[in-house]
């Protein structure tokens, strides 16, 4: 059997790891490892942490992280991994009972990444089912590719593109993703939704301009290098480009002015009527 590692960094989450770390726990696969990073947790996290280990001795392995952000913890956990798969997980989300089973069934020889669906859970407690896409190209551009805690990620081609960029505040799984495709990783699709993704209260990509233009320019530049590879640009690919544009220059109108006259080329391949709507929304919708 594959040995599934899992990587759970951990900040301030004394309200939610037991229930995260239960529902590892119950995995319905046997052969798991789970690496807890600390990324200097202020509260009781880290006291749960223990007692979790003392429980389950050959099973939790928890370590340090003093640099912030998960992207860093979850780099940490990457070098500490046995498992030639790795499971990343938020604290704050939860597997279901069979969903290591179930993606390590899906596991083929040229496989590097099982882009899984999921459900959102809202502050409210509803659910939502998160589109997923079977284009892959499409659903690098729509985030609609699984996410960092759906997916199941082959370790060796983690380490050939360096791990999560650690320079990013934001965007990162989607950056790890891209790159993991301009190494030629191939991804397999797992429509079956078997892991819940709770929302935040805080962090959400709309509340930050700087989150919406790294969105941006991540994928402008991931459309640059389709084009150097002599890819098709399909007007589905420019339609997520409006309407992350759109979202843009809500909060940032003078880069999204920059970026368009940067990337005339780009935007002149969109049907006029969008490319007038950009530029109308810019100049008298948003202040």
């Amino acid at each position: 059997m594959e040995l599934v590692s899992v990587v759970i960094p951990c900040f301030n989450v004394e309200t939610y790891i037991e229930e995260c770390l239960d529902s590892v726990l119950k995995q319905s696969y046997s052969e798991i490892e789970i690496i807890c990073i600390d990324n200097n947790s202020e509260d009781g996290t880290l006291e749960k942490l223990n007692k979790f280990k003392d429980r389950f001795p050959d099973k939790i392995v928890i370590d340090f992280e003093t640099k912030k952000g998960a992207a860093a913890a979850r780099n940490k956990g990457l070098s500490l991994v046995r498992g030639n798969w790795i499971q990343f997980l938020d604290a704050d989300d939860l597997l279901m009972p069979n969903k290591i089973e179930h993606q390590v069934s899906l596991i083929e020889k040229n496989i590097d990444v099982i882009y899984g669906a999921s459900y959102k859970r809202n502050l409210s407690g509803s659910e939502e089912l998160m589109p997923i896409n079977k284009n892959i190209l499409l659903g690098l551009l729509s985030t609609q590719l699984g996410n960092t805690c759906s997916n199941l990620f082959k370790k060796e081609k983690l380490i050939k593109v360096g791990g999560w960029n650690t320079g990013l505040i934001s965007s990162q799984e989607y950056d790890l993703m891209i790159r993991l495709y301009k190494m030629n990783a191939i991804f397999k699709i797992d429509a079956k939704p078997l892991t819940i993704v709770r929302e935040r209260e805080f962090g959400q990509i709309s509340s930050n301009k700087y989150k919406w233009k790294t969105y941006l320019k991540i994928r402008l530049e991931f459309l640059n290098f389709l084009e150097l590879k002599g890819v098709e640009i399909k007007n589905e690919y420019l339609h997520v480009i409006f309407n992350v544009v759109i979202n843009c220059a809500i909060h940032n109108k003078l880069y999204v002015l920059f970026i368009m006259i940067k990337k005339i080329k780009l935007f002149l391949k969109m049907r006029y009527k969008i490319f007038l709507r950009i530029i109308y929304n810019i100049l008298f919708v948003y202040n």
